[in-house]
């Protein structure tokens, strides 16, 4: 029996994550920006832990032919919360100048994560550099541009952490909302209804490139 995991079972749990804020499981019927900033970078954070000893110990295969297009094997979502997350406290830092939103200086460039002494020194506070330090941990004595060119490109040629943050979500647009073959394994309802109208044709897939994010 072939066992999987990939982009449409993170993309489940972050619809289950949407319809408990819809029935106030989080405190209000509406969370705020700082709720929902709370769920994302701590929930995640421990259903990454969950879904990677599962997928270690099991041994699951990632979902399609080639992983998650070189970001990891299996995720896709935790690396566009780690933009954001990184991207919230450089605009916070540069508006308000206080220590709470200071971004370390190492971290303000992407290029910080093609670094091994900022991701083993910062990866557990921050989203996306606990992503890194975890392919790192599985492909051990493989060199970054091999065992993930697309993130070695991105840190290469991305010059801040908004344009990739930009870049995930138009990927992650186009390479799962937009694919039949992960959308259909929804469950759709009163909290998550299925609304829109069905096209005729099978549209397009953006792609998505990350040097033109604007």
């Amino acid at each position: 029996v072939r066992l999987d995991f990939g982009t449409g079972h993170e993309s489940s749990f972050a619809v289950f994550l949407f319809v408990l804020s819809k029935v106030a499981c989080f405190g209000n019927e509406a969370p705020s920006l700082e709720c929902l900033r709370a769920i994302t970078l701590g929930i995640f954070d421990q259903y990454l832990k969950v879904t990677r000893k599962l997928q270690t110990v099991y041994r699951l295969e990632p979902a399609g032919s080639h992983g998650v297009w070189g970001l990891d094997d299996y995720h896709c979502l935790p690396f566009y919360f780690g933009a954001c997350q990184l991207s919230t406290a450089q605009s916070k830092a540069a508006g308000s100048g206080t220590a709470h939103y200071e971004l370390p200086h190492e971290l303000k460039s992407p290029k910080c994560f093609a670094d091994d002494h900022a991701v083993r020194d910062y990866g557990e506070s921050y989203l996306f550099l606990s992503c890194i330090q975890h392919i790192r941990d599985l492909k051990k004595g493989v060199p970054f541009f091999e065992s993930s060119p697309m993130l070695f490109d991105i840190s290469q040629t991305v010059p801040n952490w908004e344009k990739v943050a930009r870049g995930l979500v138009r990927m992650y647009e186009g390479e799962v909302l937009d694919k039949r073959q992960v959308v259909q394994h929804f469950l759709f309802g009163k909290y998550f209804p299925a609304t829109w109208t069905p096209s005729q044709t099978e549209r397009q897939a953006p792609v998505a490139t990350f040097r033109d994010t604007s």
